[in-house]
């Protein structure tokens, strides 16, 4: 069964390299440029260069880049089409086609493309990356870590390859070995944020509070890193650390003031442990007004109204939760509970 691929692929799109040499920062300087360069080249510029110069490959390249960006992805199947046939040899053409294929989930397409590359040069280091991302999308973890191995042989302190192992290790409950990649790719590169959040979450379950260094890691890259806040939160609210969740989750208010989530573990905390059913009800109601097939929220909301003795409206949410969820056990539970009451 294919793994869900936005998991998979939120590996560092574009790694901030730390440490270079001069020369290496002058030839990223220098690739900015021309990033910059190209990015303001429009496609109608592009229109007329092809029109004056019908058997340039580069200009097609150039093009369909810039549709796939756009997300024109059949104008830029063709163009990628017509620069390969111009030139056959170009891997650079053969990597956009795969890129196109991926955005077009032709995943097997994709993957194709990429070990004609591969096959071709075993040493690409591009090719084999993306190659051990599709292999871990699809649980092939032997060779998604013989991918990942290819271009370690190349470049061996390549971060992208060394975190893409530790998540492999990690998909097979090797957490020593994930743990050790992990942090050798936050050493190789301090301000690659994914192997905090992993290293969080694996501390995490472990009840560990080096959980929070990690997860604060993360954050101090992005602050306003909706998915490491909640983690964050969960952390020290599976941990008893109330007040810090609470201000966590009202962090998490202050970007995303929608999330349904974080409304019904607010009223969850305070219905439980500060048993204040009042504000708890009023956190359920923004939840499902955010979300109205929330039936944890109606069934938390009704045993908020259940503790405050207000049976009919406990028995209304409770029947909610099972329109929605038919088989929900604990709505279930609540209404049963509700017919021994005498009111």
């Amino acid at each position: 069964m294919m793994k869900n691929l936005l998991v998979v692929f939120a590996i560092g799109a574009a790694l901030v390299m730390t440490g270079c040499s001069t020369e290496e920062q002058k030839q990223d300087t220098q690739q900015q440029e021309e990033d910059k360069e190209e990015t303001q080249t429009s496609i109608e510029e592009l229109n007329r260069k092809i029109k004056k110069d019908t058997a340039n490959a580069d200009l097609y390249h150039r093009r369909a880049k810039r549709r796939y960006e756009n997300l024109d992805l059949n104008k830029a199947l063709n163009d990628i089409g017509q620069a390969i046939q111009l030139e056959p040899g170009n891997d650079e053409h053969l990597l956009l086609l795969a890129d196109i294929y991926e955005a077009m989930n032709k995943f097997e397409d994709s993957k194709g493309v990429l070990e004609r590359v591969a096959n071709r040069n075993q040493r690409n280091v591009e090719a084999n990356l993306k190659l051990s991302r599709l292999e871990l999308a699809y649980e092939n973890h032997q060779q998604a870590i013989m991918r990942a191995n290819r271009v370690l042989k190349t470049e061996p302190e390549n971060t992208e390859a060394i975190y893409l192992k530790g998540y492999i290790y990690l998909e097979q409950n090797d957490t020593a070995k994930a743990i050790d990649h992990f942090i050798r790719s936050v050493e190789n590169d301090p301000e690659f944020q994914d192997p905090y959040l992993q290293l969080g979450k694996i501390y995490s379950e472990r009840g560990d509070p080096r959980a929070v260094d990690f997860f604060n890691g993360a954050l101090n890259m992005n602050p306003d890193d909706v998915e490491t806040m909640y983690l964050l939160a969960m952390h020290y609210q599976e941990h008893k650390r109330f007040d810090k969740a609470m201000r966590t989750y009202r962090n998490i208010l202050a970007v995303d003031s929608t999330n349904a989530k974080v409304y019904h573990n607010m009223g969850y905390m305070v219905m439980i442990y500060a048993e204040d059913f009042d504000e708890a009800i009023e956190h359920f109601d923004k939840a499902i007004k955010h979300r109205p097939d929330y039936y944890q929220a109606y069934y938390n909301r009704g045993y908020a109204y259940e503790l405050k003795e207000e049976y009919q409206k406990a028995r209304a949410d409770y029947r909610e939760a099972l329109n929605i969820r038919s088989n929900y056990k604990k709505a279930i539970e609540g209404m049963n509970r509700l017919d021994n009451v005498i009111y």
